[in-house]
């Protein structure tokens, strides 16, 4: 994936609430690292999907 779209993967997860919370500074969106690791590894065991940090 490219980074244009990684990010409009990101904010479409936003939009949803699926997404860890997120803030906004600067215009910018700022998250927890450790939420969104949680996140990603808890989507990767529901898709079956392998997942490598």
């Amino acid at each position: 994936m490219t980074i244009k779209e990684v990010a409009s993967s990101v904010r479409r997860y936003i939009r949803k609430t699926d997404f860890p919370n997120a803030w906004k500074v600067g215009g910018k969106f700022r998250f927890d690292r450790k939420e969104v690791e949680s996140w990603w590894v808890r989507k990767a065991k529901e898709s079956n999907a392998i997942y490598r940090p």
